[in-house]
């Protein structure tokens, strides 16, 4: 039995190590956490995780921070949205819904790098203005 990518399935592993972190074990490699695809999130334990992760961030937490979590620390997406209906309605519920995104943020730097107003720096130019075209004839 080989995989998609033409490697040994997991289920090989398995039958000649007797688990798959026993594979992992042989092979040198770290084990899978026992349990952290098991844990068991109360809803309030959800929203101080976003909380915490929003505190964590310095803004309100998107969907892609949560592509690279441990889900030991932190509920999956799926789970999220089961429960509270949406990623958006869990964010209100936490009460953080008012702090900035992720890009809001990068906006409120950007336009702090901005010279003051009475700089004598104003507005720059596009550097390519194009050009007129004369209307088509028909």
């Amino acid at each position: 039995m080989t995989s998609a990518f033409g490697a040994p399935s997991a289920g090989v592993y398995v039958k000649r190590f007797g688990s798959w972190n026993a594979a992992l074990s042989a092979a040198g490699l770290p084990l899978n956490k026992k349990g952290a695809r098991c844990r068991r999130w109360a809803d309030s334990e959800i929203l101080e995780a976003l909380r915490a992760l929003a505190e964590n961030l310095g803004r309100r937490p998107v969907h892609s921070d949560f592509v690279s979590r441990d889900p030991a620390e932190m509920p999956s997406l799926p789970l999220i949205r089961r429960r509270f209906g949406s990623f958006k309605k869990a964010v209100e519920a936490a009460g953080i819904a008012g702090l900035p995104d992720k890009h809001q943020v990068k906006k409120k730097a950007l336009l702090g790098l901005l010279p003051p107003p009475g700089s004598g720096l104003g507005p720059r130019a596009p550097r390519h203005v194009p050009k007129a075209r004369p209307a088509p004839e028909c």
